[in-house]
């Protein structure tokens, strides 16, 4: 119930910290005025300063390794079991990859909020980091597409922290091959695909 309750109230906070932080910039306009610190020397501060800008654009790239954590893992000493996947029990998985590209905006002039659209593909597989199973294996493929917010903490600088949250429609597809230990024959299983609605968050640093 607790954890129910978590996944009601974050989407909530981060909504909170990505619209209530921001990033102030400055103009630095005629800047050629005599120095008073260096009266003696005659020197002058320059006439322009060289000011960075918000990029119009951004492509991130992800590239992940993937871990199947609760029912989507196989608990069979590391194993597909064939026994508890046929029950739902688990989904028999373990680990996988992923990568994903994400488009980012500014959602206005020097903006520090930044509109995020991203597409992602996963894969998890009951044998990707694991010994084959003798009785059988299962994989899944995850095609995501995805809206949201972000807040990019400092723009106009070098190192540009993030803080981003999005809404993700998932499609789900896979299949499976049971073997049968009696007879040494294999059944072929195709998962129905699904639709799925979630929600993802994640943060990280921008170098220019």
């Amino acid at each position: 119930m607790f954890n129910r309750y978590i996944l009601y109230i974050l989407p909530f906070f981060v909504a909170i910290l990505l619209f209530g932080c921001s990033s102030g910039g400055y103009q630095i306009e005629k800047g050629n005025y005599k120095d008073t610190t260096y009266k003696s020397t005659g020197a002058k501060l320059k006439g322009a300063y060289k000011i960075r800008s918000a990029p119009s654009f951004t492509l991130q790239l992800d590239v992940s390794g993937n871990l199947g954590m609760a029912e989507l893992s196989s608990n069979y000493s590391n194993n597909f079991d064939a026994t508890q996947f046929t029950n739902g029990e688990n989904f028999g998985v373990k680990s996988g990859f992923g990568i994903m590209v994400i488009g980012k905006v500014p959602l206005w002039k020097k903006s520090n909020m930044r509109l995020n659209v991203s597409s992602g593909f996963n894969r998890f597989q009951s044998d990707l980091l694991t010994s084959k199973s003798p009785f059988g294996r299962v994989s899944y493929n995850v095609m995501s597409l995805g809206v949201g917010i972000e807040n990019s903490f400092s723009p106009e600088l070098k190192i540009k922290p993030f803080l981003a949250g999005e809404i993700q429609a998932n499609f789900i597809s896979g299949k499976a091959s049971i073997v049968d230990q009696s007879t040494s024959t294999t059944r072929n299983i195709t998962i129905k695909n699904s639709f799925r609605i979630g929600y993802m968050v994640y943060s990280g640093l921008e170098f220019m």
